[in-house]
């Protein structure tokens, strides 16, 4: 906004995304075996394909790993994979096999190949999942190191070695915890918030820091 369209940084604020479907953590997971979880509904886009083969080595690895996939998959028939087709939380029957899936995984898993930042990692990690996001698109900003991990989605091997870690009960579980505590502040009611505070006063209550130079 401010090299492409010459506006001042003084006039733009960041505000963030919301959930738009708030999954708690359950009381009790099992991370003892490692349960991907992918949802897209672009099986391209959202690189299906990359993440079919890191599991297929991460099951070399760890024989029972699973993989639920949920979206515009393909047919599957693949060892340990799962596919479970579109399914809505707009629809009760639905959204409580969506809500099942997202309890008993151990990681989310969507490194997409073009991804601005999407609402499903903030839902995923909501849920406590650590998450393995895409570099292309904003997610670097939120998940990197601590709650998961950005991985170019063209790499294969950065994409393996990402729920690999996550396939170690201990990592996956502590990183969980960080993910849906950096999470917390995601919700819509918060964005409307901080969209009026600045409308009202031009500047954000406890505004974020200024832009780095290296990220405009």
């Amino acid at each position: 906004m401010i090299s492409d369209f010459d506006i001042p940084e003084s006039k733009i604020h960041v505000v963030g995304w919301g959930r738009n479907v708030e999954i708690q953590p359950p009381a009790s997971r099992d991370w003892t075996a490692p349960r991907l979880l992918w949802v897209g509904g672009e099986w391209s886009r959202k690189n299906g394909e990359g993440v079919l083969r890191a599991f297929e080595r991460l099951r070399a690895d760890w024989p029972n790993a699973h993989l639920d996939m949920v979206g515009g998959h393909p047919p599957l028939d693949v060892a340990g994979v799962t596919g479970h087709g579109v399914l809505s939380f707009r629809e009760p029957a639905e959204a409580q096999r969506l809500r099942r899936l997202f309890e008993t995984a151990t990681c989310f898993v969507m490194p997409s190949l073009v991804e601005p930042f999407s609402i499903a990692y903030l839902e995923a990690a909501g849920a406590g999942l650590p998450v393995v996001a895409s570099s292309v698109g904003g997610a670097k900003d939120l998940f990197d190191g601590d709650a998961g991990f950005v991985v170019d989605p063209r790499d294969d091997a950065a994409i393996y070695a990402a729920v690999r870690t996550l396939a170690e009960p201990d990592v996956a579980r502590r990183m969980g915890k960080v993910a849906a505590r950096k999470v917390a502040r995601f919700t819509w009611g918060n964005v409307a918030g901080r969209i009026l505070e600045i409308l009202r006063t031009g500047a954000e209550p406890g505004a974020a820091p200024p832009i780095p130079r290296d990220r405009r």
